[in-house]
């Protein structure tokens, strides 16, 4: 199985240099690719500080015990809510048991 993910790697690497706009793409791909995840993981970052801020100021509150239970679920309702916040009441409440995929 190791020659033939070899020859996989081989034939990918004579295509790209035959055509150096292909290399070009593939670059410009992992450069965006570098920008997108960075990004994501700034804004996880910042979801997850934000929970955890609204998590102890909603300790012993009605917001409590709707959004903010746990850390996890207060992301996932901050994420939602930020995201798509037209479709968060329906997802939260339609799909609240059955799983957040089957909600997409």
């Amino acid at each position: 199985f190791r020659l033939l993910r070899l020859c996989r790697i081989a034939r990918l690497s004579k295509a790209l240099l035959a055509m150096p706009e292909l290399l070009v793409l593939f670059k410009g791909m992992s450069v965006a690719m570098r920008a997108v995840v960075s990004t994501m993981f700034l804004v996880g970052l910042f979801v997850y500080a934000f929970a955890i801020i609204f998590r102890n100021l909603a300790s012993g509150t009605a917001l409590e015990e709707a959004y903010f239970q746990t850390i996890p679920k207060a992301m996932g309702w901050l994420l939602l809510t930020s995201v798509c916040p037209d479709v968060a009441n329906i997802i939260n409440g339609d799909f609240a048991g059955a799983g957040f995929h089957l909600a997409l």
